[in-house]
Order: C-alpha cells, then structure tokens, then sequence
C-alpha cells in the first residue's frame, strides 16, 4: 500500500485499500516493467515506497502480431500437492478447466508516422468449486432436533435454519473422510458432520487494450490507449458454510501524452489520464436463502454468528452467516493531469512540472 503504480508514467492506484487499479493479465500488452526503489525524484512524490511502471507496448512500422491459448486442467493435468497427497482426500479432483486465450496485433497506419496496438484476454473457467470444512454442522436430522427442542429460541432457530447442511446450494454432503460426532444441549443429542459441497463456478474474465502512437513532425509526438476488463464474478464469494454472493468488478483507463520538443535545450511533456475501477462484494440469485445481499440492500443482511461449543470429539462447530464485513462494494473514479518540462543549460539540467 506504500508503493506507487502506474502504466505509461501516470496514476494507476486504488485509492480506496491501496494496490494497482488495473491489473495487468496479458503480458502481451507490457513493454517494460520500471522499478524504482529509492532516490527518486519529486515527480514520483505520491507514495514512500517503490515506483512500479508499466510501459505498454507501441505499434512499430513493422506489423507484428501473436495469439495465445494456455489449458489447464486440475482433474486430468494437473499433479496432487503433498497435503493432498497425504490426506488421501482429492484423489480424484473435481472438475476445473483453464482456457485462457490471448492475442496481440500491432503495426503502422502511416509509415514513420501513426502506429496502433491492440491485444485481447479472454478467461475462461468452468470449473465446480470443491469446498470442505474442518470444522462440524448440524445434519439435517440435527437441525430437526435443535427446532424441536427450542422452539422459542430465536438464536437455535436461526442456526437451525441456516446451518451449513440447510443451505441447498451444491448439494452439501457430509465428509465421510472426517468422523462423524454429536453436541449434547440439555438433553437433546445433536448429530453434526464436516461438509463438502460442490458449486458449479465460471471465473470469466474479458480484457481488452488499445494504443495509438503518432509522430506529428520531429517536434510533436502524440499518443494514447483505452485498458478495459471486466468480470462478472458469478458466485465468487461462496462458502462451505453455503453461503454466497458475486463479486463483479470493472477496471479502465483512457490517457494519452504529448511530448513538444521546443528546443535543442528544452523539452515539454504533457500526460493525462483518466481510470475507474467498480466492484462489489454481494449480489446474485444463485444462493437462495442463504444470498449475501446487493450492498445497496445492506439492512437484510444476515448477521455472523459462531456457537461456542464443541462436538463430542473435540471439533468446532460451523458458524452461520456472511462475514461481517460483507456486503461492500466501491467506486473509484480518478482524474490526472501532469506536465513536466525540462530545460539543459551547458552541463545542468533542471526539470520542473505539476501533478494534478
């Protein structure tokens, strides 16, 4: 969160919990990665940290162009991890495939004078979320006998009711590699299990970048891009605990630069840029009854709530409810505007300029 991130020298921060707006997914679209650790200059005087630049990628008067598709499949490719290995549990993965297309273009429109480049990243990744608890809920059979025991206790009801096993989305079963137990409340004996549920999921994400570079004459030289990406986010944040909710987001900028050599001695450089970022934490229709809500409906949201007690064995009991924090959601909207001029006298140079 200390360090400053831009693309083509201008603001590329979250300005809400800090790190880059824009991640950049298709290496495609990167020209040169520029860090700078320590001593820079006043006109990177935004963070305490690191300066991390991005230089996106130019046409050229040569045309160039590249496509991409990387696979991946976690059920049939891909090798166990010693944990898994160890526990025996994942032998046979559930599904997950991994198709990511790329493609990148680039050239001139007019020879020695205007350029574009232009690339794509495509995401996609049906896949079924294989989620598993350690810790215990009330089978179906236990959350009968908690509603009958209690029937005035607005707290077992509500656990009862919403518990890991009565919430339908991915068909929760119990784990039959963790040992079943119970919870004894009075006199009723309460059956409870680890859960595993599997929850169809497609992480689709869509990226799509432009830039256009123009030679004017040999003092004028132009350019500009527009970065988008987008992704729905479809159930992104579901749990175990069978809760769930989207998280779709949105990323793009729109800048440019003109650069005006006004002399053999003195140099101007003009940037702007422009970037919004949206995402959200809540919102869908997949959940049911357990749907963590759109933050404009933030006053149904379910509260959190974890028992204090423990099964007969010795494990923790599944809590209920969205996290506490959920839901969120935000909307980041920045202007920029830098010009930097730099002038050479005999063996000095002095550069000057304003960030806005």
């Amino acid at each position: 969160r200390s360090n400053n991130f831009t693309i083509d020298g201008v603001d590329n921060n979250d300005l809400s919990i800090g790190g880059p707006n824009y991640f950049v997914r298709n290496p495609d679209v990167v020209g040169e990665f520029q860090v700078i650790t320590n001593n820079f200059s006043a006109e990177y005087g935004r963070n305490q940290g690191a300066i991390v630049n991005i230089v996106s990628r130019s046409g050229t008067n040569s045309y160039h162009g590249s496509a991409g598709w990387d696979h991946l499949d976690n059920k049939n490719f891909n090798s166990l991890t010693n944990l898994e290995r160890r526990t025996g549990t994942q032998a046979n993965p559930a599904p997950d495939l991994d198709n990511i297309f790329t493609y990148a273009v680039g050239g001139p429109v007019i020879k020695n004078k205007i350029f574009f480049f232009t690339t794509g990243y495509f995401r996609r990744n049906p896949l079924l979320a294989d989620l598993r608890s350690t810790t215990l809920a009330p089978t179906a059979a236990g959350a009968a006998a908690l509603k009958a025991a209690y029937p005035n206790n607005p707290a077992v009801q509500y656990y009862a009711d919403f518990s890991a096993f009565g919430l339908p989305l991915g068909n929760p079963t119990a784990r039959t590699d963790v040992a079943q137990s119970t919870i004894t409340l009075g006199t009723t004996v309460v059956p409870v299990a680890a859960v595993r549920r599997l929850v169809p999921r497609n992480n689709k994400q869509n990226e799509y970048t432009g830039r256009g570079d123009a030679n004017l004459n040999e003092k004028h030289r132009l350019w500009g891009r527009y970065f988008w990406q987008d992704a729905p986010g479809i159930d992104a944040l579901v749990g175990v605990d069978g809760f769930s909710g989207d998280q779709p987001a949105q990323s793009k900028q729109i800048g440019g630069g003109w650069n005006w050599t006004i002399s053999t001695r003195v140099n101007n450089e003009f940037r702007f840029n422009y970037s919004k970022l949206f995402v959200l934490f809540g919102g869908g229709t997949t959940g049911g009854k357990g749907q963590i809500p759109h933050p404009d409906a933030i006053d149904t949201a379910l509260a959190n709530f974890v028992p204090n007690f423990t099964a007969a064995n010795g494990i923790g009991l599944l809590g209920v409810g969205p996290a506490t924090n959920l839901p969120q959601g935000r909307s980041v909207e920045s202007f920029q505007y830098t010009d930097n001029i730099t002038m050479t006298f005999g063996s000095h140079q002095l550069k000057t300029g304003f960030d806005l």
